[in-house]
C-alpha cells in the first residue's frame, strides 16, 4: 500500500518549475518525468505510443481509453520507473529522465499513483531526454 502523504509530496514535488537560463525570457516551465526504454540511447521506437506503433488492444476501447492509447506512459519518480521496469522487463532496461515542457498535455490517472501520461510526438520526447540510466536489479 502507498502511503498517501508520499503521493501528495510525490505530486508536489513535480510542479512546474522554471529552467535556469541566459534571461528570464527564454525560461520556461517543464516538469520531469522517467520514461522506461529499450536502448541507451533511446530511439524514437522507444517515445512512441501503442497506437503509433500499431499495436492491437486486447479489448474495445472506450473513447477515453483510446485517447491514452496514443499517450505515453512515465512516471512521476525515478523510484517508480524503477519499480515498474523490474516489475515489467519486456517494458525495457533502461530509464530516461525526460524534461516536459509545462504547455504539454499530461494526465496522472490509474492504479499507480506514480504513472503518468504524456502526449506528445515521440521526436519531440526523445528530443526532451536530458540523460539516460539502466534499470537497477535487485539482487
Amino acid at each position: 500500500m502507498v502511503c498517501l502523504d508520499r503521493v501528495a509530496q510525490a505530486v508536489a514535488n513535480h510542479s512546474f518549475a522554471p529552467v535556469a537560463g541566459p534571461s528570464r525570457e527564454n525560461d520556461r516551465l517543464e516538469r520531469v518525468l522517467y520514461r522506461i526504454v529499450q536502448t541507451g540511447p533511446p530511439t524514437l521506437r522507444d517515445f512512441m505510443s501503442y497506437g503509433e506503433l500499431g499495436v492491437p488492444s486486447r479489448r474495445p476501447l472506450s473513447p477515453r481509453d483510446r485517447d491514452r492509447w496514443h499517450g505515453v506512459s512515465h512516471y512521476l519518480t525515478l523510484e517508480a520507473a524503477q519499480a515498474a521496469a523490474r516489475a515489467m522487463p519486456h517494458l525495457g532496461r533502461y530509464i530516461a529522465t525526460v524534461r516536459v515542457p509545462s504547455d504539454v498535455r499530461f494526465e496522472r490517472w490509474g492504479r499507480d499513483p506514480y504513472h503518468c501520461t504524456v502526449w506528445a510526438d515521440a521526436a519531440a520526447l526523445r528530443g526532451w531526454v536530458v540523460s539516460v540510466s539502466p534499470v537497477e536489479r535487485v539482487h
